[in-house]
């Protein structure tokens, strides 16, 4: 039932966007990413950022390691918008949160429109925000990479990290399944390979 409801989606959209709030590492917004694509065939063509503006200093450093894993996975990438930052408060309330990724998600509520909404980097009320919306919204996927040993693989990219010291958490589901559930998607299949 989940294979086929995932192979469905994937048939039907046209374009995908990745919603994300943005934390103080913003590897863990990266590696989320390209565990989606690697794990999932989850492939954005549009990437939207909720950040702080003191995350989106950090993040500056990393813009071209996103662009050039996007850009290597999707030969369609629109170069000028293929990013797009929301800016929130230095100190967000939870309303202000739950707005702002609110607004993202309705922009892209479509039928071959398929949403992704990464609810592993930032503090956690943004989780809790992020989470509760995409809920209500029944996006189509809600993802989660847990990272067993954060100390050691907390500022590493995805390729560096061994498969079994990460775990990439997809909440699916619609009416049609019976409500929402989660799925543990395992290990690439070039990983499977070199253990």
């Amino acid at each position: 039932m989940v294979s086929e409801l995932l192979l469905k989606r994937k048939n039907e959209v046209n374009y995908r966007v990745w919603i994300s709030f943005l934390g103080h590492t913003p590897i863990a917004t990266i590696n989320c990413i390209w565990a989606a694509i690697k794990r999932d065939s989850f492939i954005p063509d549009k990437v939207i950022l909720i950040a702080t503006p003191s995350a989106e200093k950090v993040f500056e450093k990393y813009k071209e390691v996103l662009r050039c894993l996007l850009e290597y996975y999707n030969d369609h990438l629109d170069q000028n918008n293929y990013l797009e930052i929301i800016r929130v408060s230095e100190r967000p309330t939870f309303s202000e949160l739950q707005m702002r990724i609110k607004g993202a998600i309705d922009r892209y509520m479509a039928k071959d429109v398929s949403i992704a909404v990464d609810i592993t980097p930032g503090r956690k009320i943004m989780t809790v925000a992020s989470l509760s919306v995409a809920l209500l919204r029944n996006v189509d996927r809600i993802y989660y990479l847990y990272l067993i040993d954060e100390k050691a693989y907390g500022e590493k990219l995805y390729s560096e990290i061994p498969c079994r010291h990460q775990i990439l958490y997809q909440i699916v589901g619609d009416e049609l399944a019976g409500g929402k559930f989660v799925i543990e998607l395992g290990c690439d299949k070039d990983v499977y390979s070199k253990r």
